[in-house]
């Protein structure tokens, strides 16, 4: 039996075997607070069901379904979940997908992880999309993103590629199609690099804004809307990005428009990150730190994530 997670608008559910965890309210998918603020508040483990349900997601295949549309199959060892970022971003694309102009009907999908994403705007959005890119570093996301496309039933409608071993737009290849991406979106690494850390994986899945930057910096080369995620944390890199980026498209004579069009302030949870005192102190003039009991901060830290969209117009100015 898998466990599974089951992620609505308003709620999300833990269940295992006939064993549910109801939650009205969430800040994060797997909204634990024992490790990040106040373990007397977790709504998981103060449940009866709490540990048990634990137990299975932290061992076997767990089964992760969005909004009724997308249904994932995500195993805590081989790489990371759907975040609470995922649903903003796909909640912003879907207020925003009228403003998408889609030309050659083409996604691509940028550090594409379980595959979620793509895969949820692809399904939704079938008769604005017929060619996919799902494009990550590692072969295991791979892996998961071609068994998550199957059991969605994506098939090869829309079309699709995988692009493995590819660390930044640089080494983007344009869709069959040949033609530019309409739209591109990216939930990539952001945090500065931690020089502390001798660990590959994590280095390269935590600590490490190549991708962000590379897609600021030459992602308008294959597409002409972007979206991707940013944060408090990085603001001063990636507003550095911006401008090169602007002086860069400018004197080709291509206007580029970047704005954010969302913020969330979100919990911090990443064991990675808190278990290491000297990093936190590093980060905490960019993070919000609750210092005092308030009845509705569960966690102590706390940043601002940023969604940021790039829209190219590719007309001389």
């Amino acid at each position: 039996m898998k466990a599974h997670i089951i992620v609505n608008e308003e709620s999300i559910e833990y269940i295992y075997e006939n064993k549910v965890i109801h939650l009205d309210q969430y800040e994060l998918i797997w909204d634990c607070t024992c490790y990040s603020g106040r373990s007397e508040a977790c709504p998981i483990h103060t449940h009866q069901y709490g540990e048990e349900i634990e137990m299975q997601v932290n061992s076997s295949m767990v089964n992760i379904k969005l909004y009724d549309i997308v249904d994932i199959y995500w195993m805590r060892d081989d790489l990371w979940p759907p975040s609470i970022v995922t649903i903003h971003i796909i909640n912003t694309i879907d207020k925003d997908i009228k403003n998408i102009k889609f030309k050659k009907s083409t996604l691509l999908d940028a550090g594409a992880g379980t595959g979620v994403i793509g895969i949820y705007i692809a399904k939704k959005y079938n008769n604005k999309i017929k060619y996919v890119t799902f494009m990550d570093a590692y072969i295991l996301p791979l892996i998961y993103t071609a068994v998550n496309i199957n059991r969605n039933k994506l098939k090869m409608t829309p079309k699709y590629e995988l692009s493995y071993g590819i660390q930044d737009t640089k080494e983007i290849p344009k869709a069959a199609t040949n033609v530019i991406y309409d739209l591109i979106v990216s939930n990539p690494p952001y945090l500065p690099h931690n020089k502390d850390s001798d660990d590959d994986i994590v280095l390269e899945t935590i600590y490490c804004s190549g991708l962000l930057k590379s897609i600021i910096e030459r992602g308008w080369k294959i597409g002409n809307t972007i979206y991707f995620v940013g944060s408090e944390i990085i603001d001063r890199e990636i507003n550095k990005e911006i401008e090169k980026l602007h002086q860069s498209t400018k004197k080709r004579g291509i206007k580029i428009e970047v704005n954010i069009i969302r913020k969330k302030i979100i919990p911090l949870r990443i064991p990675e990150i808190l278990s290491q005192d000297e990093y936190i102190e590093y980060i905490k003039p960019k993070i919000i730190e609750v210092k005092k009991r308030i009845d509705n901060a569960k966690h102590r830290y706390y940043q601002e994530k940023y969604i940021y969209k790039i829209s190219v117009k590719r007309k001389p100015i």
